[in-house]
């Protein structure tokens, strides 16, 4: 579990590099209303 944890960290910062905190946020903001969409 370790070892997969860490692995999913380092697959996240890579995805990640470059892109301003702040639009990370609005994504996740985005991704959140849209699942939330699913649900109902």
């Amino acid at each position: 579990m370790v070892e997969a944890t860490a692995l999913v960290k380092d697959i996240l910062a890579e995805a990640q590099n470059g892109i301003d905190e702040a639009h990370l946020e609005v994504c996740r903001d985005v991704l959140r209303r849209a699942c939330d969409n699913l649900q109902k």
